[in-house]
C-alpha cells in the first residue's frame, strides 16, 4: 500500500518550506554583519572564563600543596572549566543551526515534490515524514531566531552604555568647564 497526501496538504507543506527557508535566509542576512561583534563578546567572556579558571585553579594548587581538600573550590573549579569549555565553541545558533533549518526546510519541500511529479514511478512513503521535518526545522529556526534577538539586545545594550559613559565623560568636562 502506498502512501500518498492530499494534494492541497502537499502544497501547503511545500509552502510552508519555501517560506521558512526565505525567513532563515532572512535572518541569516540581517545577522551576519553582528557575527563578528557576537563573537568579539563571546571573546570576552571567555577570557574573563579563563581568568576565573585562573585564579581558582590557583587557589585549588595552593590548597593541593598544603594538603588540603577543599569541596567547594574543586566545584567550582569544574563549573568554571565547564564555562570556559562552552565558550571556546561558535554558538549552534550562529554555526550549523542555519544550515540545519535549510537543510530540513529543503527535505520538507523536495519529499512533497517527488510525490507530485513522479507518483507512478516512487514509493512515496518517505513523503508522509516532510511535515515533521517542516515541524522540527521551525522549532530550531525559533530557536535560534530567540538567541539572535537576545545577542543582538546584549550588543546594543553594550554599545548604549559605552555611549552612556562617553556622554558622562562630556557632561563632567562640560561642567568643569562652566565653573572655571
Amino acid at each position: 500500500m502506498v502512501l500518498t497526501f492530499d494534494f492541497n496538504l502537499q502544497i501547503f507543506i511545500i509552502n510552508a518550506s519555501l517560506l521558512c527557508v526565505a525567513i532563515t535566509i532572512a535572518l541569516y542576512t540581517l545577522v551576519s554583519p553582528k557575527f563578528e561583534e557576537i563573537l568579539k563578546r563571546q571573546g570576552k567572556q571567555l577570557e574573563e572564563a579563563y581568568n576565573e579558571l585562573r585564579r581558582i585553579n590557583e587557589a585549588f594548587s595552593k590548597k593541593v600543596e598544603k594538603r588540603e581538600s577543599d569541596k567547594k573550590l574543586l566545584d567550582a573549579l569544574q563549573l568554571q572549566s565547564e564555562k570556559f569549555e562552552q565558550y571556546k565553541k561558535i554558538p549552534f545558533h550562529l554555526g550549523i543551526g542555519f544550515l540545519i533549518c535549510g537543510v530540513l526546510f529543503s527535505l520538507s519541500t523536495i519529499f512533497p515534490l517527488i510525490d507530485i511529479f513522479f507518483y507512478d514511478m516512487f514509493i512515496t512513503a518517505i513523503t508522509v515524514i516532510s511535515p515533521y521535518f517542516l515541524i522540527v526545522g521551525i522549532i530550531i529556526l525559533l530557536y535560534i531566531w530567540f538567541k539572535v534577538i537576545f545577542n543582538i539586545k546584549d550588543s546594543l545594550k553594550e554599545n548604549f552604555e559605552k555611549i552612556l559613559e562617553k556622554t558622562d565623560i562630556e557632561l563632567k568636562k562640560t561642567k568643569s568647564l562652566k565653573k572655571k
